[in-house]
């Protein structure tokens, strides 16, 4: 005798069901893969930027331009 499978429902090896084609999985599963897409993007792309600001401008101005322009405000 074959394991039946429930409607709706794959079956994997051993006749258990397939967790990434559950529902419930299948809806959550795209705003997993965004939000790794999203921390790797950002901690790839974050350092490459701080160094072509660095190399448009000296650092040090960065942020002294940044603290007086602060300071004038308040």
């Amino acid at each position: 005798m074959s394991a039946a499978a429930a409607p709706g429902r794959s079956v994997g090896r051993g006749g258990k069901s397939d967790i990434l084609h559950h529902p419930i999985t299948r809806s959550v599963l795209p705003f997993l893969n965004g939000g790794a897409a999203g921390m790797i993007a950002t901690s790839v792309i974050q350092p490459v930027d701080m160094v072509k600001v660095c190399f448009l401008a000296p650092c040090g101005s960065l942020l002294v331009s940044g603290r007086v322009k602060f300071l004038s405000e308040h």
